[in-house]
């Protein structure tokens, strides 16, 4: 298995130059952000999750709604249980999918 290194400045620089060509090829045909954002949302794309992925746009999102807190580090004793909770609920009756249990100190160490 191959380890990934930190991406080089010149990827970086090349990302970068590739963002501007896109936006101005997008503003040149009058392409607006909205309409972007309003087409992946309706239709995805087929992304695997990651942890950080599913931390960023599933859990941080719920635990600001639920507890005005964004950060998992300042959360209270209780926020989590409420926060998995909820997401259990949602994602069994919105998307079909039982979540794993919430691990348990004892069990898992």
């Amino acid at each position: 298995m191959q380890i990934d290194t930190q991406v080089t400045p010149s990827q970086k620089n090349a990302l970068h130059l590739w963002f501007r060509r896109c936006t101005a090829e997008l503003n040149r045909q009058g392409i607006s952000q909205e309409l972007v954002i309003d087409a992946l949302n309706k239709h995805g794309l087929d992304v695997p999750w990651t942890e950080g992925a599913f931390k960023e746009c599933v859990w941080k999102p719920v635990a600001k709604a639920m507890t005005g807190q964004e950060s998992t580090q300042k959360a209270g004793r209780s926020d989590y249980s409420a926060e998995y909770e909820g997401l259990c609920k949602f994602f069994i009756m919105k998307v079909g999918v039982i979540l794993p249990p919430f691990p348990e100190k004892e069990k898992d160490e």
